[in-house]
C-alpha cells in the first residue's frame, strides 16, 4: 500500500475503516477490529496513483462520510461528497469511489 488513512466508521458497523492507495487504486477497507479488516473492497482502478488521500469522515456535516484528497501536480483539493446507503447507516461506497456517483455529482 502506498498511502492509508483512517476514516472512523463510515459504514456503520462500529469498527473502524479506512481508505487506501495501491498504485493506481483506490481501496477502502471496512470493519477493523483488533488485527483484522472485515472486507476490502476496490473503490476505482485508475487515477489514483496522481492523488493522495488528505481524510474520509463526514466533513459537510450531512451525517454521511466524505472523502478529501490533493491531485497532482497542481495540489488542488477536491472534496467528493458521500450519498448514504440503503439503509441509511453508513456511506455508499461508490459514492467517494468517482466524481459522478458522489452526491453533487461532480466528475473530480
Amino acid at each position: 500500500m502506498d498511502q492509508i488513512v483512517a476514516a472512523g466508521d463510515i459504514t456503520g458497523d462500529g469498527k473502524t475503516d479506512f481508505f487506501a492507495l495501491v498504485g493506481t487504486e483506490l481501496w477502502a477497507l471496512i470493519g477493523y477490529h483488533g488485527a483484522i479488516i472485515s472486507s476490502a473492497t476496490r473503490l476505482m482502478a485508475t487515477l489514483w496513483d496522481e492523488r493522495d488521500i488528505l481524510t474520509g469522515g463526514d466533513v459537510t456535516g450531512d451525517g454521511v462520510a466524505d472523502l478529501i484528497y490533493r491531485t497532482d501536480p497542481d495540489a488542488t483539493l477536491r472534496l467528493r461528497k458521500g450519498i448514504a446507503n440503503a439503509s441509511g447507516s453508513g456511506v455508499d461506497l461508490n459514492s467517494p469511489a468517482s466524481g459522478a456517483n458522489s452526491a453533487d455529482g461532480t466528475a473530480s
